[in-house]
């Protein structure tokens, strides 16, 4: 199992420095690797979202959430 994170944090980081190409690229590395039957979608992603609440809150950020209703109930 491959969790990835530190790769698709550094990709985010990049992107915002950088043009609409570069993040359209981020976008595609981040999209194919998260298929990668290898990888453990949840725990890459659990992690990221634990890093990036952190920072907010550190910053004293507002973070607005948005529910799908239709995947509400698959929870």
């Amino acid at each position: 199992m491959m969790s990835g994170y530190k790769g698709i944090v550094s990709c985010c980081e990049r992107s915002r420095e950088t043009t609409s190409q570069a993040k359209s690229h981020t976008k595609n590395y981040v999209e194919r690797f998260l298929k990668n039957p290898l990888v453990d979608t949840e725990v890459v992603m659990a992690t990221y979202a634990e890093d990036l609440l952190a920072r907010l809150a550190k910053q004293h950020h507002t973070l607005v959430l948005m529910i799908d209703k239709s995947k509400v109930n698959d929870l």
